[in-house]
């Protein structure tokens, strides 16, 4: 059955009015079953504070990229407030093997096959960018873009919880030290063809239906930019073992090997500088995320305790790559408590 816009119009309500679906941190994905078909309404979560940016509108991506991986949902309506996918079945790869899991070789093979697919596409089959951007290859330009966009973020949470962050000894720029690598007199980073990013691709962006089938979800972060940046951001976020971790390396390594252009040189400083760039964007984000998890929970209970420990967690992997960071005991589930339950946000 052909849905016509009457159709996308009641699809759209129907969804809305069932309200439940798979959640991600920018949109809710609800499964609608209309004229015999099942589809999927994406619907953006509007009172959600954007951590991340965006180059491209995600349709317009799924439009472009259609002809050039099957790995991605197909997009059949797109209007101003969600659009209409083509439903997938299967099981989302975060519900079957949480972080921290190995993942099968059906998985990660498709993995690979999406970062083949990915480097493949020219450049010339993107829509335009809606911002200026670095130009083509220019690595350092490309850091630096996302390094302003974290420390945007730094001083507006900051300003709203300023004692937080200096109660968890968070520098005003935690991100000065990257950011000289990237200066005149800095080492860099290589030079890399640009290609097409995912720029989220972790266990809760893959869908599998069954062995050799995995599907890519949730485009709305792509970029294009440094190849490397992808895979660094695909391990920071995946969770593998250290053992799985070489595979999954190795195997982008022959990926990126055989695909247009260059995007090996100098791969493994690169790779260590996106990955400390990852660990400090994630001291800040997740100050801001897992404060406010931390305050909705009650007060000496296990969850309480457990959200601290995580907290803790990924500031202490942060704080390693802070400017003048010296060597001492890591933040601890109590003192996180008590930054957290000490401090209270100013008004916007």
């Amino acid at each position: 059955m052909d849905l016509g816009p009457e159709d996308f119009e009641r699809v759209y309500r129907l969804a809305l009015a069932n309200g439940e679906g798979a959640c991600g941190h920018y949109h809710r994905n609800i499964r609608v079953d209309y004229g015999g078909q099942a589809v999927v309404v994406r619907i953006p979560e509007g009172c959600v504070e954007r951590m991340d940016f965006s180059i491209w509108r995600e349709g317009e991506l799924l439009r472009a990229i259609e002809p050039h991986t099957k790995l991605s949902p197909r997009l059949i309506h797109e209007a101003d407030s969600y659009q209409v996918h083509g439903f997938l079945p299967g099981f989302t790869v975060a519900d079957s093997y949480p972080r921290g899991t190995r993942l099968p070789p059906d998985i990660t093979a498709g993995v690979r096959a999406a970062f083949a697919d990915m480097l493949q596409v020219p450049r010339r089959q993107l829509p335009p960018i809606r911002r200026r951007w670095p130009k083509d290859g220019d690595t350092r330009a490309f850091a630096r873009v996302l390094i302003g966009h974290a420390r945007g973020l730094r001083r507006a949470h900051g300003r709203e919880r300023p004692a937080l962050f200096e109660r968890l000894g968070m520098p005003e720029d935690p991100f000065g030290a990257l950011a000289e690598r990237l200066g005149p007199r800095g080492a860099g980073i290589g030079r890399r063809d640009f290609r097409l990013l995912h720029g989220d691709l972790h266990r809760g962006n893959l869908l599998s239906n069954g062995p050799g089938e995995v599907y890519v979800l949730d485009w709305q972060l792509a970029l294009w930019g440094d190849p490397v940046f992808d895979l660094a951001r695909h391990l920071h976020t995946t969770g593998y073992s250290a053992v799985q971790e070489k595979a999954v390396i190795r195997e982008w390594c022959d990926t990126a090997a055989a695909a247009p252009g260059r995007c090996l040189e100098r791969w493994e400083e690169a790779l260590g500088f996106y990955r400390a760039y990852e660990q400090v964007k994630s001291s800040v984000v997740d100050t801001v995320r897992w404060s406010r998890r931390i305050e909705a929970l009650r007060r000496g209970s296990d969850e309480e305790l457990a959200a601290a420990s995580e907290l803790a967690r990924r500031v202490n992997a942060g704080r390693e790559h802070w400017p003048r960071f010296a060597e001492a005991d890591g933040l601890t589930a109590q003192e996180v408590l008590h930054a957290v339950r000490g401090t209270r946000a100013l008004p916007r």
